[in-house]
């Protein structure tokens, strides 16, 4: 899989925008992405994400808070300004949010834990191909397995093979979850 390059990349897999939602949130910049995504109106967007003293507020420039406010002042929701007027609100966010994606998100845990879980399987049907009946033990060891950590990943399997009291290795259970597309 591709790493992401735009917001609209990121939007494309609904697993990933929920990581990179994740991510915002920890960043402080998810009222910027919530805004880029609003497909609303004018007269919906301007108290949530113009509005300074507004929960939802964008971190958006006086540029396109002025204008925006000159017309909100005076009701005029329809007015034809306003598709410009978020339009470039929207460019300043790509060109502040849109831009670390490719820096900051791919690099983030987030990031991480999404590739992890596309790779992984579902542990409940990895739990039925290996005869396990904690899951929550055999998803922290796929979860290792699936990231990388093969060391932890054995090491959790084993501990798992015992007290399941299976007589399959640790490897061999990596590998049966390996052909099977699991891990």
């Amino acid at each position: 899989m591709p790493a992401p390059k735009t917001l609209e990349d990121v939007k494309a897999n609904p697993k990933m925008m929920a990581a990179f939602l994740a991510y915002s949130k920890r960043r402080d910049t998810l009222n910027e992405v919530l805004f880029y995504f609003d497909k609303g109106n004018a007269a919906g967007i301007y108290p949530k994400y113009f509005v300074p003293t507004s929960s939802q507020a964008a971190n958006l420039s006086a540029k396109v808070v002025a204008p925006a406010k000159e017309l909100a002042d005076k009701n005029d929701f329809a007015n034809p300004k306003w598709p410009a007027i978020l339009d470039a609100a929207k460019r300043e966010i790509v060109e502040a949010v849109g831009t670390d994606i490719g820096l900051g998100f791919i690099a983030s845990p987030e990031y991480k834990e999404f590739l992890i879980k596309e790779k992984m399987g579902d542990p409940t049907k990895a739990a039925k191909v290996l005869g396990i009946k904690d899951v929550k033990k055999l998803t922290a060891a796929m979860v290792a397995t699936a990231g990388g950590d093969k060391k932890l990943g054995e090491k959790l399997f084993a501990d798992l093979a015992k007290s399941e009291k299976l007589a399959a290795k640790a490897a061999d259970m990596i590998k049966a979850l390996e052909k099977a597309g699991l891990v």
